[in-house]
């Protein structure tokens, strides 16, 4: 009588193994839903204008809601070229961020090897207003519409929520307690963990406005604020660049928003 030899599939079986461990080790930190990967994350900019709290018009149907005419600008010191409004010159605003999160142990360059978020903001044809040369001529060199040399803030409002919490805190990184030590944080408001950066603006080509650009990391600018292993859940709410202030100065705290993340349809 023939034996019979039950035969492996020696592929499916390697899978099922690896995927058993993936679960085995993914339990070790699975105190909170998250995706499997999130990166990158690109946002366009469009001019930021003041909201309409007394309307003085009406848009056009479909969308029939009260307008204001004419609109502001949120800045009053910044603005960009754009030929069928008061300043008349050519449209060459076009401004951008990127975040994209780096594996260790390489890291992102010019941070730290390790886990970390890399930051990239780009603005070109960034103006001064009358306003701005009559406070501060010094950032605006070529006086009304020139181009602006202060420097410009970069804002990622965040949420986080990770495997660093506890009654008290444990130290992150690893080695990390067992769970539960998952939480979110801070309060109040789901995206009142400030990340800003100063991006610096040098004059273009004649005729242009300024170009205002940097590449850096979250723990450039606040050294271990990403961990790895620590399971980071990153929300991150508007993405807004703020002008310098009347100081020209965007390390400073009276800054005015003069972008945010958009999109523009000609």
């Amino acid at each position: 009588m023939r034996r019979r030899t039950a035969l492996v599939n020696v592929p499916v079986l390697l899978l099922l193994l690896s995927f058993a461990g993936l679960v085995c080790v993914d339990a070790a930190f699975g105190t909170h839903v998250r995706p499997k990967g999130a990166t990158p994350k690109r946002d366009s900019l469009v001019i930021s204008y003041k909201s309409c709290p007394a309307p003085n018009a009406v848009h056009s149907a479909p969308k029939g809601y009260g307008s204001c005419q004419p609109p502001t600008q949120k800045s009053p010191y910044l603005t960009a070229g754009t030929p069928d409004s008061p300043n008349g010159l050519p449209a060459n605003f076009v401004g951008n961020t990127l975040m994209q999160v780096c594996a260790p142990p390489g890291g992102c360059a010019p941070g730290p090897p390790g886990a970390d978020i890399k930051i990239t903001v780009q603005v070109s044809d960034v103006r001064c207003t009358a306003a701005l040369v009559g406070i501060n001529p010094a950032v605006c060199p070529s006086g009304t519409f020139g181009a602006y040399t202060g420097s410009l803030g970069a804002n990622f409002p965040e949420q986080l929520t990770d495997h660093c919490n506890g009654a008290a805190p444990p130290a992150c990184p690893a080695p990390l307690p067992p769970p539960p030590n998952a939480g979110t944080g801070p309060s109040p408001g789901p995206f009142s963990l400030p990340v800003s950066f100063v991006v610096p603006c040098a004059a273009g080509p004649p005729g242009m406005g300024a170009n205002c650009a940097l590449v850096s990391t979250f723990n450039v600018l606040t050294p271990g604020f990403v961990v790895a292993g620590a399971r980071g859940n990153f929300e991150t709410g508007r993405v807004t660049v703020d002008d310098g202030g009347p100081d020209g100065n965007a390390a400073t705290a009276d800054n005015i928003e003069y972008a945010g993340a958009g999109v523009f349809v000609p």
